[in-house]
């Protein structure tokens, strides 16, 4: 269930190394028989639970249009770009470590002057503010690209306005 898979992502660099941290993103359940059946949130969710760790790649991504096809084609680049980043950062939990059932997780990783933050929204709030404990000059959502979610960096933080829920994104912030 792709769904349990943020509150493991985002508790999982406690305990090991990003190279050490396999998650599956898995777009399309076995039970899906056409990309009819998947929606973006969840192409979007899936993409970002590997993001802080090893991404695995699965499923039947033969049944995906092209449009889905671009948002896995699109987080498979962005992931790659971390790779580099992620052999010096550490592990940031800006709102503590992630219990299953919270509506908000959030974890990320921090080097000297950037964090990359994974935000997953999956109980509905249409407004959070994801506290952060350093001067922000410049953030920005790096995934998905085309996002229906809005980002405002406000006094204590980041603050997303998200239209619809499940949905999860993927911040740069620069401090």
């Amino acid at each position: 269930d792709y769904m349990l898979y943020p509150y493991i992502a985002g508790n999982i660099l406690a305990a090991v190394l990003p190279e050490q941290a396999a998650v599956w993103s898995y777009p399309v359940a076995s039970d899906c028989k056409s990309g009819e059946d998947v929606s973006d949130d969840r192409i979007v969710i899936n993409m970002i639970n590997s993001f802080l760790g090893r991404m695995h790649l699965a499923s039947h991504l033969d049944y995906l249009n092209e449009h889905q096809m671009d948002l896995i084609r699109e987080g498979v680049t962005y992931y790659n770009t971390l790779s580099e980043m992620k052999k010096t950062a550490v592990p940031y939990f800006p709102i503590g470590f992630t219990n299953f059932g919270d509506g908000i997780v959030c974890a990320g990783l921090k080097d000297d002057n950037k964090i990359y933050l994974a935000v997953w929204n999956l109980k509905g709030e249409q407004e959070i503010t994801v506290p952060i404990a350093a001067n922000i000059t410049n953030a920005k959502i790096a995934y998905p690209s085309k996002t229906s979610v809005l980002l405002n960096i406000c006094k204590n933080g980041i603050q997303l306005t998200c239209p619809e829920t499940p949905c999860a994104v993927f911040l740069e912030i620069t401090i």
